[in-house]
């Protein structure tokens, strides 16, 4: 019975796993594919990721957006970001 129960409860733990992971997927796009729709500052700059460079490649970890430029902000988070992480990679991409 112990064993069924742990096959049972493995299995469960499985399917919620890959259903969490695909839902965030599908959030992170849906994210995204707004971010592409939003008005640019005032300046007409675009909106700015702030990624950073994993083992996965560069991943978005912020969306910078409302200011009038969105690009000198963004690349004073790089600034700052390196400060404190002088072994990682940061950078700023359109966003819109």
């Amino acid at each position: 019975m112990r064993k069924i129960l742990l096959v049972c409860t493995a299995s469960l733990v499985t399917l919620v796993a890959t259903t969490a992971t695909v839902h965030t997927k599908d959030l992170v796009t849906e994210f995204e594919n707004a971010a592409k729709n939003l008005p640019r500052g005032t300046l007409g700059i675009p909106n700015q990721w702030f990624e950073m460079k994993s083992t996965v490649g560069w991943e978005r970890m912020m969306l910078v957006l409302g200011y009038a430029d969105n690009r000198t902000t963004c690349e004073q988070l790089v600034v700052m970001a390196k400060e404190e992480s002088p072994n990682r990679d940061f950078r700023c991409s359109p966003a819109n």
